[in-house]
């Protein structure tokens, strides 16, 4: 089921039509080409002055953040995405004195633009966390939401996680004429 609803929030991310920023006045910039439309399930929690990052509040505790990056440069390939990211969150939780532990991958392939779900864990001196980090490539953009509980809360439950978590995924959506997905 996991992996179905994953896809399925892909899906209709891509399959969405263009849509343009006035015709959806409850969602907010993502980044380039995209919004999150989540109406009452996230608060955003940044100003929106970060171009391309923008971080989301869901009401049982959990944080979302949304990276979307564009540009020719981007690799898109699956083990290219997937390397990159293990690689800079491993180089960030050692940065801050957090172990990182991999869990979990789950990636494919839908009309040949990647998309996945790694799981991990960041572990530091007092407490432990989940995160799940999906992402997804097409025509130049890079998506990533990653997802957590927030520093606040005390309780951790896998399943409200990851209900959270793709319900992020599938607050955005495309907009504008740069949005080619």
């Amino acid at each position: 089921m996991f992996r179905n609803f994953f896809a399925a929030c892909l899906l209709s991310l891509f399959a969405q039509p263009v849509l343009s920023a006035e015709v959806l006045p409850e969602c907010s910039r993502a980044g380039p080409g995209l919004t999150f439309c989540a109406g009452a399930d996230f608060m955003r929690i940044d100003k929106g002055q970060n171009k391309g990052i923008s971080y989301w509040l869901h009401p049982k505790g959990f944080i979302s953040k949304v990276l979307a990056e564009k540009g020719a440069a981007l690799s898109v390939t699956q083990q290219a995405i997937e390397t990159r990211i293990i690689e800079m969150i491993d180089a960030r939780a050692g940065a801050v004195g957090q172990d990182f532990e991999f869990v979990d991958l789950d990636s494919r392939s839908i009309n040949g633009a990647p998309f996945g779900t790694l799981t991990y864990r960041l572990a530091g001196p007092n407490r432990s966390t989940t995160v799940l980090h999906s992402y997804a490539a097409l025509n130049g953009v890079l998506v990533q939401v990653l997802s957590q509980m927030s520093p606040r809360s005390t309780a951790e439950d896998a399943a409200a996680l990851r209900h959270a978590h793709f319900a992020a995924v599938g607050a955005l959506k495309p907009i504008g004429p740069e949005a080619e997905l």
